[in-house]
């Protein structure tokens, strides 16, 4: 779900809002901002962990080595392991962010269609693998899956949303089309 309103700050703006928020100069809040920082750099790097209260956590954490390929040369390499600093958000942050999400999943009736769709996408594989659309893309908007699909799997494809639409309530199906998302997720490349 898009945010209607995004904030995107730079630290200019970082320092003006919070001298404005806290009553106090921007550049008392500059120095501030940057002892802060200090601070948790110092910290950061003698491997410790900072919390910063209803925001979350920042450690550093080791990451072993692995072997990859180069972007150059696609040869496979070894890449050290090396320090990361890991970012956990903070409880109160995460339930802020779960406000804008749609929590679909905690509804029981998105759960059981969610699982018919996986079901009838399954039978229809499992008996029509041959005819499964092949130009489904991630970002395949749900019409185009399901005239795709109906075009490949013709009258199969209309008893399995004939079987879809009376077994799933409207209110359901107008939330999230779980049959089309199923299928982009189970036949895109």
């Amino acid at each position: 779900m898009e945010s209607a309103t995004r904030i995107h700050l730079n630290w200019s703006d970082v320092v003006q809002r919070t001298a404005a928020a806290s009553g106090v100069s921007k550049a008392q809040t500059e120095r501030i901002l940057e002892a802060f920082i200090d601070v948790a750099y110092g910290a950061i790097k003698s491997l410790g962990t900072v919390r910063i209260k209803r925001i979350g956590t920042l450690t550093a954490e080791w990451r072993g080595g692995r072997v990859l390929r180069s972007p150059k040369d696609k040869r496979r390499m070894f890449l050290d392991g090396r320090y990361q600093v890991q970012f956990r958000a903070a409880e109160a942050m995460k339930r802020g962010l779960a406000i804008l999400s749609p929590q679909l999943w905690k509804d029981d009736e998105h759960q059981a269609a969610w699982r018919l769709a996986e079901t009838l996408l399954s039978d229809l594989e499992l008996y029509h693998a041959e005819r499964v659309p092949k130009a489904l893309l991630d970002s395949t908007p749900d019409e185009v899956v399901i005239a795709q699909c109906e075009a490949a799997f013709g009258p199969h494809w209309r008893r399995v949303m004939a079987t879809w639409t009376s077994s799933v309530p409207e209110r359901v199906r107008a939330a999230r089309d779980h049959l089309a998302h199923c299928a982009r997720v189970r036949w895109s490349r």
